[in-house]
């Protein structure tokens, strides 16, 4: 009985892990890791990650202000309402379970110029699966983003993470 309480604490811990960080900011770099680990398998976090996004995305950050009008399919993360369209980022690579590439600049880094690649790969483990969002961006005027932006992308991830745990 004691071991299964010790295996149930280990797996709810390991459920709730998630890490962010800022691995470079400047005023033309900013590279930003989010971790979360998931009690799921990996196509299953990856089928949460994109067919569930309307359901785990914080509406504070749509342009419609109801994430339920977002959608990943047809190699573009958007947005569709009766009020217009917006392409989040656009899916260059989709590895169901494995991995998911996106470019682009989120909010409002898609009015810069810039060059945005977001991966999210997928990690099978004994206890569900290690998700990791990296964004990179390349441009100019970065100078007051970094913070905002890490704040806004690890609520998503973090969001995310409930989404599929059940919380």
């Amino acid at each position: 009985m004691v071991r299964l309480l010790a295996c149930v604490t280990l797996l709810l811990c390991i459920a709730t892990t998630s890490h962010a960080e800022v691995l470079e900011a400047d005023d033309t770099t900013m590279v930003f890791r989010f971790e979360v680990t998931v009690p799921a398998t990996a196509a299953d976090a990856f089928d949460a990650f994109t067919d569930d996004v309307g359901q785990w995305w914080n509406a504070d950050h749509t342009y419609s202000l109801d994430s339920s009008h977002l959608s990943m399919d047809d190699n573009c993360f958007c947005e569709r309402w009766d009020g217009g369209v917006v392409r989040h980022l656009e899916i260059v690579q989709s590895r169901p379970g494995v991995m998911l590439r996106l470019l682009g600049g989120l909010g409002p880094l898609q009015g810069m110029p810039l060059s945005g690649v977001m991966d999210v790969q997928f990690s099978a483990t004994n206890v569900g699966t290690v998700v990791v969002l990296t964004y990179t961006v390349h441009g100019r005027g970065f100078t007051n983003f970094a913070e905002p932006v890490n704040g806004v992308i690890g609520d998503q991830i973090e969001r995310f993470r409930r989404h599929v745990a059940g919380e």
